[in-house]
């Protein structure tokens, strides 16, 4: 993923895992119920309570 973003290469990445899956991104989303909740840098997404709360098992 690293090597890709140094392209200039957008990617749309699906991942359970919202810690890891943000370490890699610059711009986070939150959806729910099939809605952007949320849109930010990928490190506000993972600060901000509401997208913390959006994943199971954080």
């Amino acid at each position: 993923m690293r090597e890709i973003s140094k392209e200039d290469i957008t990617v749309l990445l699906v991942e359970p895992n919202a810690r890891l899956a943000l370490q890699a991104a610059d711009r986070g989303y939150v959806m729910d119920s099939g809605m952007v909740a949320m849109e930010s840098d990928a490190m506000q997404v993972a600060d901000d309570p509401k997208g913390r709360g959006a994943y199971p098992g954080e």
